[in-house]
């Protein structure tokens, strides 16, 4: 069962395992599409920033203000297993979990997950849906 007829991207970040010349560890991105998702304004009336600045004023330079919080709804349990476990994270095989601080990719936007995911369970499975709750945030130039 899908939710929706979008395709969000989710970008996980982890550090790699070889360091570069300098000694450190960068971080490497991973991005996993997840097709079926509802990608959608949580409040669109609600234009503030999150603690940070208020959406409804001109940002000063360089300050960071979520304009929008997002839900998006994904479809996990019409995943195949394979990429179920490359969502949710398969600790056998090192993949992270979802996690606050993960970001999603949408219509060429991206959106950092402020919260830790929602699983709804249904009557017959655990895993029926995950629900992302996310923000954009754009900086005043």
């Amino acid at each position: 069962m899908t939710f929706g007829n979008q395709t969000v991207t989710l970008v996980k970040r982890a550090p790699n395992t070889t360091a570069d010349d300098l000694g450190t560890y960068p971080m490497v991105e991973t991005e996993v599409n997840m097709p079926g998702c509802t990608h959608r304004p949580l409040r669109p009336e609600g234009l503030r920033g999150a603690g940070m600045a208020r959406a409804e004023e001109e940002p000063e330079l360089g300050v960071s203000v979520a304009t929008v919080w997002w839900r998006t709804t994904v479809p996990i349990a019409s995943y195949s297993p394979a990429l179920r476990a490359s969502v949710l994270g398969d600790d056998a095989q090192g993949i992270p979990r979802i996690k606050a601080s993960d970001q999603l990719r949408y219509n060429n936007e991206t959106f950092i997950i402020i919260t830790e995911p929602e699983p709804h369970p249904d009557f017959a499975m655990t895993g029926f849906k995950l629900t992302l709750t996310s923000e954009r945030q754009s900086i005043g130039s």
